[in-house]
């Protein structure tokens, strides 16, 4: 994507269509407006040119956010205790990715993309009680009512 040369058709022939990509979010004028507005920390002349357009633009500016996340979860430990409900070892594997499109009318005038290359998380749950703790709490849900 090339600021001011990208239209929105190029960006649909590239898959980046928000009727079609449940990632993607459209931005109204007003959102880009909150997510740009720095109080009195950064002047207009500051932003970037593609920023200072769209806010000039007004309605006719308009963004696309686009968040991606692919995640694989593994589950690791002893089969017993996992399977007992004591203890929970996963492993999360992945990447995520993150963009940031404006533009006003047709045409691109901003871009930023971001995000994390690899994600490696672990979860663990422990329920000391293993299958009986969930009993306990169904009882005393039912005693508080």
């Amino acid at each position: 994507m090339v600021p001011y040369v990208t239209t929105t058709n190029e960006l649909t022939t590239a898959g980046i269509d928000p009727f079609a990509s449940p990632s993607i979010t459209i931005l109204t004028y007003s959102d880009l407006l909150r997510h740009f507005s720095a109080g009195a920390a950064i002047r207009p002349e500051d932003l970037e040119r593609g920023i200072r357009d769209c806010f000039a633009a007004g309605r006719a500016c308009r963004g696309f956010a686009i968040a991606v996340r692919r995640t694989e979860r593994k589950r690791i430990g002893s089969f017993w205790l996992d399977t007992l409900n004591i203890r929970r070892e996963t492993d999360v594997t992945g990447w995520s990715f993150n963009a940031l499109i404006v533009l006003v009318d047709e045409t691109v005038v901003y871009t930023l993309a971001g995000g994390q290359p690899n994600i490696r998380e672990r979860e663990l749950t422990r329920n000391p009680l293993g299958p009986l703790q969930s009993v306990g709490e169904a009882i005393g849900s039912k005693l508080t009512r």
